[in-house]
């Protein structure tokens, strides 16, 4: 016996299938990660056209045995169009999307608190950022509370022993309150150190980009 769903989610991945269909990854917020088939998606004038990529969307889906069937979609937010207008943007949401996808390895596993994060995040990007704080800056936190939600959280106090060197010219202090900052989501804090020590952001991108793959890596493994 089928059976149907309803939830809110959030998009993260549209793949192709057959001529007109779409497999579209979901983040839902009751269900965890699911995938389902969106049949004619790809078809000018779809009723499925608002699962683009970031969308925010109330969906009804009909479980079979191998995949869903999406039946009905509602569009709750639609980051996806505002988003996809500025590169940076697109880039920082594509980031947080597939580092989501990538940090929840089974489908049906209920994540409530990485759904409320992503959906945070997404609507920071489309707010107008203060002086001193970016797009960037907003994807850097998410990675970091991400990366702390599924066990890998980095010691501020030992930064250097998890693999985020501190740049020449500034101290450990420097570093540790800038990450605890963003870890923090104190946007006014990050953007008061951002502009006290410019180089911080580009700087620390990189490194915080390594322990993320780093510590992703070893829960793929792990499975």
């Amino acid at each position: 016996m089928m059976q149907s769903l309803v939830d809110e989610a959030i998009v993260l991945r549209r793949t192709k299938l057959k001529e007109t269909d779409l497999i579209i990854t979901l983040l839902t917020r009751s269900y965890g990660k699911v995938s389902v088939v969106a049949k004619g998606a790809r078809k000018v004038g779809s009723r499925f056209a608002g699962l683009e990529l970031f969308n925010r969307v109330r969906v009804k889906w009909t479980l079979s045995k191998r995949l869903g069937y999406v039946n009905e979609v509602e569009v709750e937010q639609g980051f996806g169009e505002k988003l996809a207008a500025e590169y940076e943007l697109f880039e920082c949401a594509s980031q947080m999307t597939s580092l989501t996808e990538m940090s929840i390895s089974d489908e049906f596993m209920p994540t409530e608190q990485q759904y409320l994060l992503l959906l945070r995040a997404l609507k920071m990007l489309l707010t107008p950022l203060p002086d001193g704080l970016t797009a960037n800056l907003v994807s850097l936190s998410f990675t970091l509370r991400t990366l702390a939600l599924i066990g890998f959280e980095l010691d501020t106090d030992n930064v250097e022993q998890s693999g985020v060197y501190i740049p020449k010219g500034l101290t450990q202090a420097d570093v540790s309150g800038f990450l605890d900052a963003l870890m923090a989501g104190d946007w006014a804090g990050v953007a008061e150190l951002t502009r006290k020590n410019p180089n911080l952001e580009k700087e620390l991108s990189k490194s915080i980009a390594m322990f993320a793959m780093s510590n992703l890596d070893v829960k793929l493994k792990a499975f």
